[in-house]
């Protein structure tokens, strides 16, 4: 905080000298300055409290000094087994009626908001009624924000934060004394949940705006809590839409970095739990609609630039063109579920060059053994593994269920697996032809096995 005032007081110091100063600059930073002075304080560390609260529950609230009633009322809603000391301690602040009790109470109830608990409704009514009768800041925070309003005050905060196109983000929660942070206290965690929960249900260029606003704050925070409510506000607006591709992939590498791939990645720690906790939300079905917007842009991603990346390298662009658009026509229809490019030690650095050239982000495993140039795309249509080819390889496909069938989203695969010429009954091998026949051929094994038609050629033909 002294940093902070330090310069303040140095640009005011340069524009009293004559230095160019925007007239607006030192006022909005004296007030930003003020908003961050009299936000609340930080939590104190649990280990230090804890000890505290139980002296303070053996000697009695009135035996306490005035700096450590203030220490009692800042921190003893950290845990209901201080509920009754809790209520105790409003009763002194009621009758203190000093700035400095007030600001902890204050404190205690932005920093651990014990929503759901018997202390919520007298905390918040005792906030209500000490800022009503000394105004100030708090009570215009109060009247703006309905701080004190534990049923819509977070709501409203959200709803704001959501909808606001005006200013920075951040600053809401400056302004409103919640500190730099949504997650500095537990109301603003669930102001923030609110906030998530209204751009979960925009659509169009209202949750482009919404979740724009959501990552601007996000992007800065080292960590974060409540990531399923974060996982449907950047996803659910896009179940039956597509953003626009700069939008799509700044959302997604938000989510590869800072939570991991779905498809590689759905560990305890990871997306189960989320899909379980959206599911307590929006129920099982809808969650897991939800999560797949991400597995569907990223299978999207990885034919489009395996696809994109072998036309540009191939020296017969006019066989790849006819892959690329046979495959591309499935993708497009909706029939391929999952798409993972197994790539050769060159093939890998040429087609990640090309993959950061258009913004994208593409993950892959790697082929051990076999030609360096060469790379497979392993897809699933229906119940039926799929492996394709960059070169003149013959096309293998598998029953999903089958042992023998590669693995999707595997970091390491062996050559001579995926380009084997057995295997358990379901096993097929198909080649390439030059005529381009090999459509119908693939259209009707893919129909055969699955019952889907590719949108040109149908049900195809042997």
């Amino acid at each position: 905080m002294n940093i902070i005032r330090g310069a303040i007081g140095r640009m005011a110091d340069l524009a009293s000298h004559g230095f160019p100063n925007p007239p607006t600059t030192l006022p909005q930073l004296h007030h930003a300055f003020a908003n961050l002075e009299t936000g609340v304080e930080e939590s104190e560390p649990r280990e230090e409290l804890v000890p505290f609260l139980r002296r303070c529950a053996t000697v009695g609230i009135r035996t306490l000094r005035r700096s450590e009633l203030n220490r009692l009322l800042r921190g003893v809603w950290c845990d209901a087994e201080f509920e009754g000391l809790g209520l105790n301690a409003i009763e002194c602040a009621l009758q203190d009626r000093k700035n400095s009790t007030t600001k902890a109470l204050i404190d205690g109830y932005l920093l651990y908001f014990p929503m759901g608990r018997p202390a919520m409704e007298p905390l918040a009514e005792a906030c209500r009624h000490l800022v009503e009768d000394q105004g100030g800041y708090w009570l215009d925070r109060h009247r703006e924000y309905r701080l004190f309003d534990p049923a819509n005050g977070p709501a409203s905060i959200g709803q704001q934060l959501a909808e606001n196109e005006e200013g920075a983000p951040a600053s809401m929660f400056v302004k409103a004394g919640l500190g730099l942070s949504p997650f500095a206290t537990s109301f603003g965690h669930h102001a923030f949940a609110d906030a998530c929960r209204t751009v979960a249900v925009m659509r169009g260029q209202s949750a482009y705006a919404g979740q724009d606003r959501l990552l601007d704050i996000l992007e800065g925070e080292g960590q974060f809590d409540n990531t399923a409510a974060i996982v449907r506000a950047l996803l659910e607006p896009w179940t039956d839409a597509t953003p626009a591709a700069e939008h799509r992939q700044r959302v997604t590498a938000f989510l590869l970095e800072r939570i991991s791939d779905p498809r590689v990645n759905p560990g305890k720690r990871k997306w189960n739990p989320i899909h379980t906790n959206l599911s307590a939300e929006v129920g099982a079905e809808r969650a897991g609609a939800i999560i797949q917007v991400l597995r569907r842009w990223l299978t999207d991603v990885a034919m489009r630039v395996f696809f994109t990346a072998i036309a540009e390298t191939t020296d017969r662009p006019d066989m790849w063109d006819e892959r690329k658009k046979f495959w591309l026509a499935y993708l497009d229809a909706g029939h391929i579920s999952d798409a993972w490019p197994a790539l050769g030690a060159r093939a890998k650095l040429e087609i990640a060059q090309i993959a950061r050239s258009q913004g994208e982000s593409l993950e892959h495993g790697e082929i051990s053994s076999g030609p360096s140039g060469s790379s497979s795309l392993i897809m699933q249509i229906g119940d039926l593994r799929i492996s394709e080819w960059s070169d003149t390889g013959r096309c293998r496909f598998w029953d999903a269920q089958d042992g023998q069938a590669p693995k999707l989203y595997d970091r390491n695969y062996r050559n001579e697996a995926l380009r084997t010429m057995s295997g358990n009954r379901g096993f097929e091998s198909l080649r390439h032809d030059k005529t381009g026949g090999w459509r119908y051929r693939f259209a009707n094994t893919i129909y055969r096995r699955t019952g889907i038609e590719h949108p040109r050629f149908g049900k195809g033909h042997a």
